[in-house]
């Protein structure tokens, strides 16, 4: 595995470097498409998700990650789990991760759901309204929020991954890029996709909707320039 120096200051300890976050939505699922399974149990990945999981982690097994975590769905833990084996290292739960509740929506088809009143209020003022007994996006984009800045405090200089959902990746995306809530709908994240930020005063896109290759491409791009940036001694 590839050694980063982003963490570490010229006495050997822990500086306050940036944070790398790469946000990764879960591979395919047995409903992804048909139905929308909220945070039911038992929604684990398909036979091709489980391929896309392998080849995620083969493409980002040489990248420095220091820390996995995930939203504790098992659609989500069964993608992250190639990588854990490859890297060595545990698959923390985080529920800040989990998937939007989608409330009494779930397991419904979205033609099912698309034909209900409440979803029409729903799409008319999709940042306040909610599903019945479900949860705002302003409230997912709060708890995503929430882990961006735990984790910038507890893991500097290092490379997170974080396997999470659509949703909850869309709301992280248009809050780390400063847009107002309701463009989360504009961004598209694929299954098995990275979205990875550098979290600076002013956070860096590195990529979004990538596969773990482009991914890692912009990660040691991001390096080169940082090491033009630094003075000759």
């Amino acid at each position: 595995m590839a050694s980063s120096n982003l963490g570490k200051n010229r006495m050997g300890g822990r500086s306050k470097s940036p944070v790398v976050v790469a946000f990764i939505r879960h591979a395919e699922a047995i409903w992804t498409n048909k139905r929308l399974p909220g945070r039911l149990e038992g929604v684990r990945l398909s036979s091709k998700g489980h391929e896309q999981a392998k080849l995620l982690a083969e493409e980002l097994a040489d990248l420095p990650i220091a820390e996995l975590r995930s939203s504790p769905l098992e659609r989500a833990l069964q993608t992250a789990a190639p990588l854990s084996e490859a890297l060595g290292i545990p698959i923390v739960k985080d529920p800040d991760l989990t998937e939007a509740d989608c409330g009494t929506w779930a397991g419904k088809t979205f033609r099912q759901v698309m034909r209900l009143r409440s979803y029409k209020e729903l799409a008319v003022n999709p940042m306040l309204q909610r599903p019945p007994q479900g949860e705002t996006i302003l409230e997912v984009q709060t708890r995503m929020m929430r882990f961006v800045e735990r984790m910038r405090n507890e893991r500097p200089g290092e490379i997170v991954a974080a396997f999470s959902h659509a949703d909850p990746i869309k709301s992280a995306v248009a809050g780390l890029l400063g847009l107002s809530l309701e463009m989360y709908r504009r961004i598209e994240i694929g299954v098995a996709s990275v979205a990875a930020f550098v979290l600076r005063d002013e956070p860096l896109m590195l990529c979004v909707n990538a596969d773990g290759r482009r991914f890692a491409s912009a990660y040691q791009n991001y390096l080169e320039i940082q090491k033009l940036r630094k003075p000759s001694v």
